[in-house]
């Protein structure tokens, strides 16, 4: 067996996929539920556009950016 197929049927694989994540001031139940369904499809990283949200560069994007880079 090729070592890339062992390495990736080991979960070893490295992250390849960055889907965009549009922030629009959802809420903390909303973030977190998202994080947790890109974690689940075994997405590690995503790209944050976040210029749709209400508060763009504000506390509470702050507070909403941080929500999203926590898998809790």
């Amino acid at each position: 067996m090729s070592e890339k197929v062992k390495a990736l049927l080991e979960g070893k694989g490295g992250n390849y996929i960055f889907p965009f994540f549009w922030q629009h001031g959802e809420t903390e139940e909303v973030l977190r539920t998202y994080m947790r369904v890109i974690h689940e499809a075994n997405i590690g990283a995503v790209c944050v556009e976040s210029r749709p949200h209400p508060d763009f560069c504000g506390e509470q994007w702050w507070h909403d950016m941080d929500i999203s880079a926590t898998r809790s």
